[in-house]
């Protein structure tokens, strides 16, 4: 009897399984050389404009921050040196993060399914994504750090933002390759934890230091304005970080075989997610995708349960849970605060326009962090449909949470500003409560939003056309936002908080409850 065999030398590799596949799409794709070019054209220019916008903006800013900074202002505490560095971490530690919650490598959710169970090399199939992802970070980590230091006081020069290019370039790849042996391993959610801690201490330590007020990273007597950069001690360190990256990208090169199934479908998955999200301009699924992970061990019954009485007190333990059950978002809370407090040392953040756009932000940002529930039940709209209670009163509920973790924020973040100015500190906390109820009202209002219409009308801008529909859903929670910061925007750039910006804040504060707890119409169309 005759046995089928299959000859070695016949047998195509990883690498030649994905040029095949390349090729295939390519040719069925109809597209001709004309069209490339077109492509790699339009591709170009989109990068040039790009550019172009950051280095106008970082320029601008740069303008802002170091023209307003006055020699005789004495409350300048962080130099701009301090920052500087606190920025460059923030930078290095969201690059790891974002690299270990998108993989690094990998394939799609198709190569999953037909690539991974052939027999073939592993690491073949995944150079290609390998060689990608390296440049990605690479090229990325180099202009955030080059944007940071041309916004905080760097000279412009070749040799200065050469030097910090190149120190951005050396450290992106060598933390990208960092993260893809932890994922080798199987334990890159290790790394995006640590990355997220690192986020969230580098506001507390800005504030530590901030109440020493002493000591290298100090503002000094030219009023925090950095002076010219060692460029020589720049060059000699981009010169270390790429011989260490060089040598980690090589080992990572080497382990990419050792990459499982279920670590490439989890990444296939989030980049799927990920990038569904990002096409339909839905922020909210975006970060639903980041977030993803691996399901977390079962936990016991919590012994707080026994005080629920109703349908209400099991909704505001549920809540209390989902929140007290996320380390990251506790993390987040006094980070969002202290970010507020080290904002305040940038001479054209600390009163005025400046300070009620940072107010603004990290108000419904800590809402944001709290309306966990509200996201969840969106998800999932029979966590609210197995209550005992009608929809108006399931979104006013869910507001609690929020609004208590916003008053509480606001209250750590404009602490310096009520103490400096002098007054009674009765009309302010009221002030800010009510403000956090009110950014509480307009975090529910976003998680509860309708999916993007992409029926309405194109609009047409000269940078191309825009959707409609997914600006006007994306809008959806901070529109009522601003309506709710006008009464704290006024006692922030007058300094005072009168008792009839108290009672405006409060009727503004309802009014958004009210809001955000109204229920639309099903659409039966």
């Amino acid at each position: 009897m005759r046995t089928l065999t299959a000859d070695p030398e016949e047998q195509l590799t990883g690498r030649e399984i994905r040029r095949l596949t390349a090729r295939a799409a390519a040719a069925r794709s109809g597209r001709g050389a004309v069209e490339v070019l077109s492509s790699v054209a339009y591709a170009v220019v989109c990068v040039a404009v790009t550019v172009g916008l950051v280095v106008g903006i970082a320029d601008a800013v740069r303008g802002v921050v170091t023209l307003s900074s006055d020699a005789q202002d004495p409350d300048m505490v962080l130099s701009l040196d301090a920052v500087r560095a606190m920025l460059w971490t923030v930078v290095g530690a969201l690059s790891v993060s974002l690299a270990a919650r998108l993989g690094p490598v990998g394939v799609s959710d198709a190569g999953v399914r037909w690539w991974v169970p052939t027999g073939v090399d592993r690491s073949g199939l995944l150079v290609g994504s390998w060689w990608s992802t390296l440049a990605t970070w690479t090229v990325g980590t180099s202009v955030a750090a080059t944007t940071v230091a041309g916004v905080t006081g760097v000279p412009v020069t070749a040799a200065a933002l050469g030097g910090v290019a190149l120190v951005g370039a050396g450290a992106g790849a060598l933390l990208v390759a960092a993260v893809g042996l932890l994922q080798a391993r199987g334990i890159a959610g290790s790394a995006r934890r640590a990355a997220d801690g690192v986020v969230a201490l580098v506001p507390v330590l800005g504030v530590l230091w901030i109440l020493v007020g002493s000591g290298p990273w100090s503002g000094s007597d030219d009023g925090g304005v950095a002076g010219p950069a060692p460029t020589s001690g720049l060059w000699l360190v981009a010169v270390v970080l790429a011989a260490a990256a060089l040598v980690v990208v090589l080992v990572w090169r080497r382990s990419l075989g050792r990459l499982s199934a279920s670590v490439l479908a989890e990444r296939a998955g989030t980049a799927q997610h990920a990038g569904a999200a990002t096409l339909s301009l839905d922020t909210r699924e975006l970060a639903r995708a980041l977030g993803r992970g691996r399901a977390g061990r079962t936990r016991r019954p919590s012994r707080r349960l026994r005080v629920v009485r109703g349908p209400r007190t099991a909704l505001l333990v549920a809540e209390a849970l989902a929140l007290t059950r996320t380390p990251g978002l506790l993390l987040a809370v006094p980070a969002l605060a202290c970010s507020a407090v080290v904002a305040q040392q940038v001479p054209a953040l600390r009163d005025g326009a400046g300070l009620v756009v940072v107010t603004a932000v990290v108000g419904l940002r800590a809402a944001q962090t709290g309306a966990r529930g509200a996201s969840e039940a969106d998800v999932s709209p029979a966590l609210d449909a197995m209550l005992p209670l009608g929809s108006r009163t399931t979104r006013v509920l869910r507001t609690v949470f929020p609004a208590v973790v916003s008053g509480v924020v606001l209250l750590a973040a404009l602490a310096p500003v009520v103490v400096e100015a002098g007054a009674p500190l009765g009309p302010w906390v009221l002030l800010l409560l009510f403000a956090g109820a009110g950014f509480g009202a307009a975090a529910v209002r976003g998680a509860y939003r309708r999916p993007p219409d992409w029926s309405a009308p194109l609009l047409a801008t000269p940078a191309g056309a825009l959707p409609t529909g997914a600006v006007s859903s994306a809008l959806r929670g901070p529109d009522l936002a601003l309506v709710v910061v006008v009464p704290l925007a006024v006692a922030v750039v007058v300094g005072a908080a009168s008792w009839g910006l108290v009672v405006a804040q409060a009727v503004v504060a309802v009014g958004a409850v009210v809001v955000a707890s109204w229920v639309p119409a099903p659409d039966h169309g």
